[in-house]
C-alpha cells in the first residue's frame, strides 16, 4: 500500500468500517434488546424515576460511545503521523486497524434512533407494569 496515500486508504477502511457496522446490528438486534433490557432492568433497582432513568440510560450511552470514538480516532490519526514519520509499516498497519476500529464505532453511534426506540418501548413497558 505504499502508492496509496494514507488519507485515501484509511477512507476506504473507515467506510468499510461502518458498513460492517449498520450489517451487525441489523443482523444481531435481539442481542442489543437483550442488553438495553438488561440495563434497563439494573436502573429499576435505583431509587429514582422511570424518567430519570431513560435520562441516565441516554447520558452514559453518549457518554460511553462518544469517548471511545474520540480515542481511537486521534489513535488512528497519531499513528498514521507517526508511520509517515518514522516509515515502519508496522506502525501504518496498526493505523489502519484504529481507523477501523474508530469506523465500527462510529457506525454503531449511528444507530441510536433505532436504539432509543427500543430503550423507549422498555421505559413504557417498565411504567405500564
Amino acid at each position: 500500500m505504499n502508492d496509496i496515500p494514507d488519507f485515501y486508504a484509511i477512507a476506504v477502511i473507515f467506510a468499510l468500517g461502518v458498513a460492517l457496522a449498520f450489517l451487525y446490528e441489523r443482523m444481531d438486534r435481539k442481542i442489543w434488546s437483550r442488553s438495553n433490557a438488561i440495563m434497563t432492568g439494573v436502573l429499576e433497582g435505583l431509587p429514582i424515576s422511570i424518567e430519570y432513568r431513560y435520562h441516565l440510560l441516554r447520558v452514559g450511552f453518549f457518554l460511553d460511545i462518544g469517548i471511545l470514538v474520540l480515542v481511537m480516532s486521534a489513535g488512528a490519526g497519531g499513528f498514521v503521523l507517526l508511520g509517515r514519520s518514522v516509515g515502519s509499516e508496522y506502525v501504518r498497519i496498526y493505523a489502519y486497524f484504529n481507523a477501523f476500529i474508530a469506523a465500527c464505532s462510529v457506525g454503531w453511534l449511528m444507530q441510536t434512533p433505532s436504539w432509543y426506540r427500543m430503550l423507549r418501548s422498555h421505559v413504557r413497558k417498565a411504567e405500564a407494569d
